[in-house]
């Protein structure tokens, strides 16, 4: 009683099998195809992943949407309130009291 004989086409050491496993593979490409958008959604474009409320609200130091000069030493911004630090632009606050070079 010996091992049983494997179907022709699990012989992997005929070059004429090796040929026909590499014919039957499908290509797969190495890298994914893009993503089509749903009918009636336009495509979504590299703006459309910013972010434009970072550092609006609770902001402090460098962070935040206003004009700076580089490594925040000058903030030109609004402010909305005197007595705590917050970004100047906290939009649950109706109004805006000032603006100023300075946010730290």
């Amino acid at each position: 009683m010996g091992f049983p004989i494997p179907p022709p086409y699990l012989c992997l050491h005929s070059q004429k099998n090796i040929v026909h496993i590499y014919a039957c593979t499908p290509f797969v490409s190495p890298s994914a195809p893009p993503r089509r958008p749903r009918p009636g959604q336009p495509p979504k474009r590299p703006v459309d992943y910013a972010n434009l409320f970072i550092g609006t609200s609770n902001s402090r130091w460098m962070l935040g949407p206003y004009a700076q000069m580089p490594f925040g030493m000058v903030q030109l911004g609004p402010d909305n309130r005197g007595d705590v630090w917050m970004g100047g632009y906290e939009y649950s606050i109706a109004n805006v009291s000032d603006f100023s070079h300075l946010h730290a």
